[in-house]
């Protein structure tokens, strides 16, 4: 099988890319591409992104860092994450939502734990 990424080790056998994209809401673009090795973490990226505020980031749970999740929350930038079972928060408040779309909650949170 052809190496198509060299640089992009993954395993011994195959390489791995991954692409981190920026989408613009209002008009459904993408405004940034960044390439990574398939090894590279996305939490590790986002911190090197600097988002407008109003953003909107969706965060994987395994990616859970408390301190970043702060700072985006002190730049006026939302984020959308599943909780860790053993996260330490109380809720804020509850928001509507449409359970027959699959959603089973919104919430705004505040974390107490460190």
């Amino acid at each position: 099988m052809p190496v198509v990424f060299p640089w992009a080790d993954f395993r011994t056998t195959k390489e791995a890319i991954k692409l981190h994209v920026g989408l613009n809401h209002a008009c459904y673009l993408p405004e940034f591409v960044t390439v990574t090795e398939g090894k590279t973490h996305d939490v590790t990226m986002g911190r090197t992104l600097d988002f407008p505020k109003g953003s909107i980031i969706a965060i994987d749970k395994g990616y859970n860092d408390y301190g970043w999740y702060n700072q985006l929350n002190d730049k006026g930038i939302f984020f959308v994450t599943r909780l860790k079972t053993n996260a330490k928060y109380r809720v804020i408040a509850h928001h509507p939502v449409l359970k027959n779309k699959g959603l089973s909650c919104d919430q705004t949170i505040e974390f107490t734990g460190a």
